[in-house]
Parts: structure tokens; C-alpha cells; sequence
């Protein structure tokens, strides 16, 4: 990488942490009054309808990513009529998939008693509700296409910023509805004001930004170019939809199986995780425009491949501090936060954390698959992964009775199975034009056995300590200390960790 695309992936993924860790912040202070102020029940209701509108995005089917790529030559050549043909392009797909959420999530209506069970709510506000939360996700097809350019151009920050600020302003008006009035629907409608506002203030960034876009309003693209988006997204629609079904409705099964009730609880914890995963998914991905442009420009595959090795080392160590972080303090920290009613079994913390490991080990491989373009290439591999999740789930859940625990093991099963192994494969075939070798995957799997000895260590030293805020904070040290302990023996020897050093000093050289 130049010195300009290092400070531009530096940027990006430290702005991108920090916001991320903020949001999180900023999430638990609301979760903590919604719970409160208006119970678990309405928690469920919360995480099953962003799941059903997470469904309902498969109408975007990738199209965004596929035009984000299309991107990345014309900025590395400062070609202003190819953006703007492109992001021309965009805005009308953009306002396309837009209407047609809205129309399907109408259509769903009908099918909403089906799908919330043991729930003391009104058929009448859960429409309402739904409706609400419709609206908000049909909304943030306008004008937001316009961070893509952003993301792109290694300026994915200026979007960052503006999604903080508004975040900020969200959460304060929605705590305040919820303690002064208890009003969910309030609560509701703030969020689609918030969602508008952030969408208006970054759409008036971009012209500003990129004046030429209004110059070339008129802009087409060609018809390679719309046949390479056509591809790509073509390809990125088995992903899109293996995607939904994996991680969009174990909700839904939790819900439709086990109650609403479960939902909430399992909410709770899907909040902590998800957080972490997507502070981590920040740090590793936000330099995805980075690696595109690296891509276009690097014609050296040797080149490509260590930064490959540098960024899964990377990502490697991150998830073997987090995952014992978790694993640690999950347990614990909801008693302290919510009461020892909000917690689910050792066993299937476990699963969920396990689920979190095998997530995050795939962020390299899927960042390098989308800055090389190669959306063509998953398709098929996540419609297996789709129906193999969902089949693993419901044995697990109805076969065996594991419950959410069968949920995880679900999604665990079809990761191991068809993820952990294609998708590396596709960087090194199609994007480094290279056999992977038995090598890599010996490495890998010796990766993810450090990583659950370090956490199931981690675990059993501290898990007789006393359940409070003190103890919290000593358990946290105690896990990270071990973890330093493992990167130093296990993580301290490979030919990423050379390389990474010795980026650094050449950096720190010509710094000084």
C-alpha cells in the first residue's frame, strides 16, 4: 500500500471503531430504559420485526455492493463522467428497491399473527408497530446510496460522523419518550425522523463533495459496465438471500417455536455480541475500498497475498481477546445490568460466543471477496449454506429440543460445513490465481483451536468469582492477561506477524 492508502485504512478503521464503540454505548443506555420501561415482550417484538425487515432487504439483493465495486477504478482514475454514470445508476435502483419493500412488507401484513406467538400485545399495535418499522427501513433507500461514493473514495469516516450525530440526537429523544411517556409508537417515529435527516445531511455532503455529480446528471453507463453489474449482482443474490436466512431468522424460529418471551431474552445478548462483531467487522473491513483500490492498481498476486495474511493475523488476534472477553463476562455483566430473570444457560453462552467465533474468522476472506469483485463466485455456496442453517436449526430446535441453543448450533454447523473452507478458497482461485493449499487450512484450524483453549481457559479461572461490578473489572483483566500470555507463546512466530512488524517500523521511518 502507498502512504496514502495506509492513512486512508487507518482512518477509516480507527474513526469506524471508535464511532462503533460510542453506538454500543449509546445502544445499552437505551436498551437498559426500554427494558424498564416497557418489558421483555416488547424487547421480543423489537428484535423479531428488525429481523423481518432484515428478511425483506433480500429486495436489494447486493446491488449495492456489486455498484459500490463498480466504483473503484473510475475514483482510481479520477474518471468524474464514469461516477456519476455509476451513481446515476445507483439512485435509480436505489428508488426502484425502495417502492418495492414497501409494497412486499404490505403484502407480510397478514401472516404477522403467524409469526408472533404468546404475546400479551394487540394484533392492532403489532400492525402498527410493524407498519412503523416499515416505514423506517423504506425511507433508508432515499438518498443513501450517496455513502457509497463515500465508502468507495476511502472517506467512509464522513458517513461514520454523520451516522454518530444523529445516533446521538435518536437515542436522546427516544429515552426521554420512553421515561416521560412509555410510548413505543413515539419511540418508533423518532427513529424514521432520525433516519431521514442522516440521509438528507449526508445526500447534501456528497454534492458538495463531488460537485461534478450534478454537471453529469445525465450520465450512462455503458453497456459493459451494465453487464458487469448485472453479474455481479446476479452473484451477490444466492449470497444476499443465504445471508437473510442465516442470519435473519433465527428470530424468527426462536419466536415461532419458543415464544416471543425467548427473543427478548436472547435480544439481550445479541446486542453485547453483535456490538463487539461489529466494532471488529469496522476494523477489519472498513478498508475495503482501501484493498479495492490496491487491487486495481497492485498487478503483483505475491503482494496481495501478504496483505491477505497481514489482515487475517490481525483480525485473528482481535477475536481471541473478544471471544474471551465474552464468554468471561456475558453471564455476569446481564445480571448486574438487567437481573439474573434476563439470563440463559452456560451452555448456550457458549454456543452463542462459539457462533461469534466462526463469524468473525470469515471477515477477511469476505473483505477480500468484495474489494476483488468476485460476487459471482459465492452465489451458490450461500443458497447451500441458507438451507443447510436453516435445517441444522430446526432439527437441532424441534429434533433434539436444544431450543435457542439448537438455533446457534444451527448456524455453527453450516459455517463449519460450507463457509470456513469455500470462501478462502475463492480469494486464492479466482483472486490471487492460486491453489490454496492444505497449508492454510492447518493454520486456520490451528487458529481456531488457540483461540476456544484461550477462552475456555479464560473461563474456568474466573467463573467461581463473585457476580458484581468489582469482580467484573477482574475478570476482564484476567482474561486479557491470559490472552496476551496466548499471542505471545501461540501468535508470535508466523511470517504475518514479520511482516507487520516490520510494516510498522518502515512506517514509524517515514513518519519521522
Amino acid at each position: 500500500m502507498n502512504n496514502s492508502r495506509l492513512k486512508n485504512s487507518i482512518l477509516n478503521s480507527m474513526v469506524s471503531s471508535v464511532v462503533q464503540v460510542l453506538n454500543i454505548l449509546l445502544k445499552f443506555v437505551v436498551q437498559t430504559v426500554f427494558i424498564h420501561q416497557l418489558g421483555a415482550e416488547y424487547l421480543g417484538i423489537n428484535g423479531l420485526f428488525v429481523n423481518i425487515l432484515s428478511i425483506l432487504s433480500f429486495a436489494e439483493l447486493g446491488i449495492g455492493t456489486a455498484i459500490t465495486f463498480s466504483l473503484y477504478r473510475p475514483l482510481a482514475v479520477n474518471d468524474r463522467l464514469g461516477i456519476s454514470a455509476v451513481m446515476n445508476f445507483f439512485k435509480k435502483a436505489y428508488n426502484f428497491i425502495g417502492l418495492f419493500v414497501a409494497i412486499l412488507g404490505i403484502a407480510i401484513i397478514p401472516l404477522l399473527p403467524y409469526l408472533v406467538k404468546n404475546t400479551q400485545i394487540s394484533d392492532m399495535n403489532i400492525r402498527i408497530i410493524y407498519l412503523l418499522y416499515l416505514t423506517n427501513s423504506v425511507v433508508s433507500y432515499f438518498f443513501t446510496y450517496k455513502r457509497s461514493l463515500l465508502i468507495a473514495d476511502q472517506k467512509g469516516y464522513v458517513s461514520v460522523f454523520n451516522q454518530l450525530i444523529f445516533s446521538v440526537l435518536q437515542i436522546i429523544f427516544q429515552v426521554a419518550a420512553l421515561i416521560t411517556i412509555k410510548s413505543y409508537l413515539i419511540y418508533l417515529l423518532i427513529q424514521i425522523i432520525c433516519t431521514i435527516l442522516s440521509n438528507i445531511f449526508i445526500s447534501n455532503k456528497v454534492n458538495k463533495t463531488y460537485g461534478y455529480l450534478k454537471e453529469h446528471k445525465d450520465a450512462h453507463i455503458t453497456k459493459d459496465e451494465a453487464q458487469t453489474i448485472k453479474k455481479n449482482t446476479i452473484g451477490m443474490m444466492g449470497s444476499k438471500v443465504g445471508g437473510i436466512v442465516v442470519n435473519s431468522t433465527d428470530n424468527l424460529i426462536i419466536s415461532g417455536f419458543l415464544g416471543v418471551f425467548w427473543v427478548g431474552l436472547y435480544s439481550n445478548y445479541f446486542l453485547i455480541v453483535n456490538s463487539v462483531g461489529l466494532v471488529l467487522t469496522q476494523l477489519v473491513t472498513s478498508i475495503s475500498s482501501s484493498i479495492g483500490n490496491l487491487i486495481v492498481l497492485e498487478k503483483d498476486n505475491d503482494k496481495k497475498e501478504d496483505i491477505y495474511f497481514q489482515h487475517n493475523y490481525i483480525n485473528i488476534i482481535l477475536i481471541l481477546f473478544s471471544s474471551s472477553l465474552l464468554l468471561t463476562l456475558l453471564n455476569p455483566f446481564i445480571k448486574i445490568w438487567i437481573g439474573d430473570k434476563y439470563l440463559l444457560s452456560t451452555i448456550t453462552v457458549i454456543a452463542i460466543v462459539i457462533n461469534y467465533i466462526f463469524a468473525q474468522v470469515r471477515q477477511t476472506a469476505i473483505t477480500f471477496i468484495t474489494s476483488f469483485g468476485l460476487f459471482s463466485k459465492i452465489g451458490i455456496k450461500s443458497v447451500f449454506e441458507a438451507v443447510f442453517n436453516l435445517l441444522f436449526s430446526l432439527f437441532y430446535v424441534l429434533g433434539l429440543k436444544l431450543g435457542v441453543t439448537g438455533v446457534l448450533l444451527g448456524t455453527i454447523s453450516s459455517n463449519i460445513l460450507i463457509n470456513i473452507w469455500y470462501e478462502p478458497y475463492i480469494v486464492y482461485r479466482f483472486g490471487f490465481k492460486k491453489n490454496i493449499g492444505l497449508g492454510y487450512f492447518c493454520r486456520l484450524l490451528f487458529y481456531v483451536c488457540v483461540i476456544i483453549l484461550n477462552m475456555l481457559i479464560s473461563f474456568n479461572i474466573t467463573a467461581t468469582l463473585p457476580q458484581n461490578f468489582k469482580y467484573l473489572i477482574i475478570r476482564a483483566v484476567i482474561s486479557s492477561l491470559i490472552s496476551v500470555l496466548f499471542v505471545l507463546i501461540f501468535l508470535t512466530h508466523s511470517r504475518a506477524y514479520k511482516q507487520l512488524k516490520n510494516r510498522v517500523r518502515s512506517y514509524k521511518r517515514r513518519a519521522n
